[in-house]
């Protein structure tokens, strides 16, 4: 079918090859693996790298274990980082099933090893407890997914329940290739990795990989290429179908094979893949060996789990090691099938182990590392470098997202809490402690943010109105302010306001902090006295089920004469972006 774009390669006719390929792309849609390394190799001896880069990625969404795709990936990641390249090298030797093509790959491998580059294989610890019909998916998919020199460690906590009349441990005791250890009591998820990790060959990087997971094709290649995209990553994270932490994706499918094929799509190359982050989900956390050898093993106070996963990533951030969720490796994710089934037993241990990282951490680490992905969309991605400063940033994690999405930009915080600023810098160096009402910004200079960003922050203070003018000379003439701000005139508020209520609550509108409360008008009245004018207002919707006696005082309320429009009461908070007038 392409006999003379092979003709045109063989004879280093590289352009005419390419022109062909072109050709060929024009007149038909139906792209396949062959022809994407015909141009990947046509691209790469051309010196066209991003379209090779390109080609490649379209290649492995087709043919997910096409070994040429991977050495050809091998070949562009030498000019880039030569730990990437051996990896890539690795996955080629995984699916090539041709003996004199493998030769070929093992001499590249070879020549990298002599080169001083040594990449340490990887244990995958897997703890399990009961739940054997997703303890046998996860193996399945392990098997067929990784290289057998991957150890898998499965530490059984205990299982006491059968799936269709056969345990789990009775099917793992069954398994070629694994090590195997059968715990006589449930020692707890931390203590059982702990186990797990101390079994695991004394080099060797560490994957904490759940029960309950799918691995598809290349997910955990596309971990160990993040572990080394350089020498600061200590962990990587992957894309799930049920997690927290905003690893989660947005699509959601019906089946597993929807899934596989969204999996497909997605476990490639790509040009932007990562995102830093404060907190990884273990669900499936891969770990640098010298970093774990640096921090130390997961925190067993969080037995029996649940936060030793943001224990350890917030070591690893202390240790100045970069944290990564890799948004092209995806892993199914059933979520809770061992820990969940008694939900109220589940969530009294989260709620048992919030407590404990605050007592050891002194911070609310779900408050202070909340993203407020929300915000992007009002910031414009520019091809010259930008700055941003966040009042109120926490620990850093909108910053660290805006930095990653927005590239380039350069990110500044401001934060009043003491111990989220001091673990933020770890993160955002850019960030100083302070009370945004009373402290100098002299730091700064005047007309340097593009942007200035308020998330839920105007209501919290004394004086908001004489922030926005403090915060307007260090604002560009064509920069803007985008802030949050709750709606007091929620009907979840006003129901209760009409029978006699106003009760402070520990977050929401009547966050027992909040000094101020606004409605659209007074938040449009208090940018214009300013000197502001908003350009931009969205509205953020929060449902909430009424009972039958609220959805007739409801509908009465939207009958009164002179009531603002109903779209006032539905919206739970404010989006505004301002500009100087």
């Amino acid at each position: 079918m392409y006999e003379e774009v092979i003709e045109k390669i063989n004879t280093a006719d590289y352009e005419d090859a390419y022109k062909l390929i072109v050709d060929i792309k024009k007149k038909s849609s139906n792209y396949d693996g062959e022809l994407a390394i015909l141009e990947a190799e046509t691209c790469y001896q051309m010196g066209y790298r991003q379209e090779m880069f390109h080609a490649i990625g379209k290649g492995i969404q087709i043919e997910p274990e096409n070994y040429e795709l991977f050495f050809l990936l091998g070949n562009y990641y030498m000019d880039v980082n030569l730990q990437q390249a051996y990896l890539c090298y690795e996955q080629a030797e995984f699916y090539c099933e041709n003996h004199e093509d493998l030769d070929i790959i093992l001499e590249q491998k070879n020549k990298l090893v002599q080169q001083g580059v040594n990449i340490p294989e990887l244990s995958i610890v897997i703890l399990s407890y009961n739940a054997c019909r997703e303890m046998k998916l996860c193996l399945e998919s392990l098997k067929k997914t990784v290289p057998v020199s991957n150890q898998i460690i499965v530490i059984d906590n205990a299982s006491t329940n059968q799936d269709d009349g056969e345990g789990v441990v009775e099917y793992l005791q069954q398994q070629d290739n694994i090590l195997l250890i059968c715990n006589k009591q449930n020692v707890g998820f931390p203590a059982g990795c702990n186990q797990g990790i101390k079994l695991a060959e004394p080099y060797n990087d560490i994957l904490l990989l759940n029960n309950d997971t799918i691995v598809f094709p290349n997910s955990i290649f596309w971990l160990r290429m993040g572990l080394y995209e350089n020498c600061k990553v200590g962990a990587t994270g992957s894309m799930s179908s049920r997690i927290g932490n905003y690893q989660q994706i947005q699509e959601q499918f019906g089946s597993l094979e929807e899934y596989e094929q969204y999996a497909r799509k997605v476990n490639i190359p790509m040009d932007s893949p990562y995102e830093s982050r404060i907190r990884l989900a273990g669900f499936a956390m891969m770990l640098k060996r010298q970093a774990l050898d640096m921090v130390g093993l997961l925190d067993e106070r969080f037995s029996p789990g649940n936060y030793e996963d943001d224990d350890l990533s917030l070591r690893l951030l202390l240790n100045d090691y970069k944290l990564l969720v890799c948004k092209n490796s995806f892993i199914f994710h059933f979520s809770a099938k061992s820990f969940g089934k008694n939900l109220d037993n589940y969530y009294r241990i989260l709620t048992e182990n919030e407590k404990v990282f605050r007592q050891k951490w002194k911070i609310d680490i779900n408050y202070y590392s909340q993203i407020r992905m929300e915000l992007q969309p009002f910031l414009r991605k520019n091809e010259q470098q930008i700055n941003i400063l966040e009042v109120g940033c926490g620990m850093g994690a909108t910053l660290g997202y805006l930095r990653d999405t927005l590239a380039p930009c350069n990110v500044y915080g401001v934060e009043l809490n003491s111990m989220a600023a001091s673990y933020a810098k770890h993160y955002i160096p850019n960030i100083i402690q302070g009370n945004i009402e009373t402290m100098d910004l002299n730091c700064y200079e005047e007309n340097m943010f593009d942007y200035i960003l308020l998330p839920d922050v105007l209501e919290h203070l004394h004086d908001p109105e004489a922030v926005l003018n403090k915060l307007k000379k260090y604002l560009k003439p064509s920069g803007f302010i985008v802030a949050s701000i709750p709606n007091i005139m929620h009907y979840s508020v006003m129901l209760e306001l009409l029978k006699g209520n106003f009760t402070y609550e520990d977050s929401g509108i009547l966050d027992r902090t909040h000094i101020h409360f606004f409605t659209l008008q007074e938040i449009f009245k208090m940018f214009m006295c300013c000197g502001f004018e908003i350009v931009e207002t969205q509205g953020k919707h929060l449902d909430i089920v009424l009972s039958e006696t609220d959805e007739e005082i409801y509908r009465q309320l939207m009958q009164i004469p002179g009531v603002a429009s109903e779209i006032n009461f539905q919206v739970y908070q404010y989006m505004v972006k301002a500009r100087i007038k």
